[in-house]
């Protein structure tokens, strides 16, 4: 049996923390000295995208009052999350792959970067449980 290869490819982020700055995060595909300097422009075939976190910052409420509670308080709780839920994020990455990963296996790469006044800054700002990539026809 044959498997046709995908036309599509997405990579999905799960969990991603908010609870500090904003930051945005830029996807690299082979391309592992990929940094904040590295170009964005249309002619980088390497760089596949970005996405942005809307960071929460600090909390300023009473002790326990950002803490995120565990799930749902029974099947029938159709509130809102809490606005510190993690998130999720997916971005199409397909042409990049198409661009730049000759063979079935490719290095993605992931440069958090902040806005510190007009100061592209990179640091530890991405947190996340699971990193996924899709692939449909």
């Amino acid at each position: 049996m044959s498997v046709a290869p995908a036309k599509c490819r997405d990579l999905e982020l799960h969990g991603i923390d908010h609870s500090g700055q904003s930051f945005e995060v830029r996807v690299f595909v082979e391309d592992q000295q990929a940094d904040t300097q590295t170009s964005i422009a249309e002619d980088n075939n390497s760089y596949a995208g970005s996405f942005f976190v809307f960071g929460h910052g600090p909390c300023l409420g009473d002790e326990g009052h950002c803490d995120v509670p565990p799930g749902p308080v029974n099947a029938y709780d159709f509130r809102d999350p809490h606005p510190l839920a993690p998130k999720y994020r997916r971005l199409p990455i397909t042409d990049a792959i198409r661009d730049k990963a000759a063979g079935e296996t490719f290095t993605v790469t992931l440069v958090p970067v902040a806005n510190h006044g007009g100061s592209y800054e990179g640091g530890d700002l991405l947190y996340f449980t699971r990193l996924s990539l899709v692939a449909y026809s």
